[in-house]
């Protein structure tokens, strides 16, 4: 029997000659996360009074938290977070989902960007000067910290939390005696503050005070166990460990 003739391959088809006059379609231009959630190409545009708010809060939110698990953001990203467009009522309430999420440059853009609504003589919420001085803390902007609460404290006096985070920001900042009177306007208002207690300590503790340091911790742990241990580790009693009257604390 004799052996198939092996099959020589297919001659290769001639080219289409009007293949090269054929217009080459691009792909489909990647769309950002923007663009995903509002279903528009990267280079389409929506008037932003056009844009459902639900919307802008839904990439903010999604932003934030991959920010917040990864620890950082893409370019892209982070400046669609920064130019995000919304009313005052969306960077109030973004600065707190920001400041929840620790992202405290993103909460300190949109706290400013509140502070800085149109018209200028509507009224001014406290809380978000009060939040934009904890930014300002957390970042390490002591001064800064210290001008928001000022503000915060002119438009709403007798709120403790205020006061309180006034005081702790004087305290970073190198002013225990200034820090000391916030702590005792705050105690004034409400007396079981364990917070005002530890850091009026804390502040007692700076300035050489010992007897009135101790006395304040007490308080507060009075009012908050979790400040017993604390107080063993923090660096601010490393001075008094072996001092009767701080070891009496944990008898």
């Amino acid at each position: 029997m004799k052996p198939a003739k092996k099959e020589s391959p297919p001659e290769p088809a001639e080219e289409d000659e009007a293949a090269e006059s054929r217009p080459v379609i691009p792909p489909p231009a990647p769309r950002s996360l923007w663009g995903r959630v509002m279903g528009l190409n990267t280079a389409e545009e929506m008037p932003a009074k056009q844009v459902p708010a639900w919307r802008n809060d839904l990439v903010v939110d999604m932003l934030l938290g991959d920010a917040w698990r990864e620890g950082s953001l893409s370019k892209a990203a982070d400046a669609t977070l920064r130019n995000m467009p919304g009313s005052p009522e969306q960077y109030a309430r973004w600065a707190r989902l920001a400041f929840e999420r620790l992202q405290f440059r993103y909460a300190l853009d949109w706290c400013i960007k509140y502070l800085n609504k149109e018209p200028q003589d509507t009224p001014i919420d406290p809380s978000i000067l009060d939040l934009a001085g904890l930014c300002h803390y957390h970042i390490g902007e002591y001064e800064d910290a210290v001008a928001s609460f000022n503000r915060a404290a002119e438009l709403d006096p007798n709120n403790p939390s205020v006061l309180i985070n006034r005081g702790i920001a004087l305290e970073a900042q190198g002013s225990p005696e200034e820090a000391i009177r916030d702590f005792d306007a705050a105690l004034e208002l409400y007396s079981k503050l364990a917070i005002a207690h530890w850091h009026k300590a804390l502040a007692e503790m700076k300035i050489g005070n010992i007897p009135e340091a101790m006395a304040e911790l007490l308080k507060a742990i009075q009012l908050d166990e979790s400040y017993r241990d604390r107080a063993r580790s923090h660096e601010a009693f490393d001075s008094v460990q072996d001092d009767p009257r701080f070891l009496v604390l944990f008898s």
